[in-house]
């Protein structure tokens, strides 16, 4: 900063004491920002000494006049101003007969519909790969599948080399390309 002058908001920090300590170390160092920041200073406060005056009551009064011209361009269209309070009343009205009208049961307004079949989750068997999976496990491996609770837990009681075993057989079975 030893190059460049402050700026003037750093002068006005300065003088209102808001600068950081590389504008204080300049302004000591600088004397032409010194005497700008002591100049700006001065002024403050002379205009701080200065008494204002209190506006006539003709600035007022055009004030108001003012804050009220800009007032009534903001207000809503003709058509809203004109059609939307009919509207909203004869609304009011068709919901106050509409609460009032007897009502049916709710079962003979509504017809009965076909129920339709269950959905499943699961594929047709044509089109189940698990099931060709399951064909290639011998029959041995299939009975102790029964005493675990679900797929997981069943693949968590295998030991590392029948684990082996059926990654192998895993990816043999849904290789790409091949028919299942």
């Amino acid at each position: 900063m030893a190059n460049r002058h402050l700026s003037e908001q750093q002068i006005v920090d300065l003088v209102e004491g808001a600068a950081g300590w590389d504008v204080r170390r300049h302004a000591e160092a600088c004397t032409e920002c010194a005497d700008r920041a002591k100049e700006t200073g001065e002024t403050w406060a002379l205009l701080r000494e200065t008494p204002i005056p209190e506006p006539t009551p003709l600035y007022w009064e055009a004030f108001r006049r003012q804050v009220a011209r800009r007032l009534d361009t903001r207000r809503a269209p003709f058509w809203q101003r004109t059609f939307f309070p009919p509207l909203l009343a004869a609304a009011a009205v068709l919901a106050g007969l509409v609460s009032f009208l007897p009502l049916g049961s709710v079962t003979e307004l509504q017809p009965t519909l076909p129920t339709l079949p269950a959905w499943s989750a699961l594929p047709p068997a044509e089109e189940d790969a698990g099931l060709t999976v399951l064909a290639a496990l011998p029959a041995a491996d299939l009975a102790e599948v029964g005493s675990c609770d679900g797929a997981t837990d069943c693949v968590e009681l295998l030991s590392d080399d029948e684990g082996q075993v059926l990654a192998t057989a895993l990816r043999q079975e849904l290789k790409p390309g091949r028919d299942l």
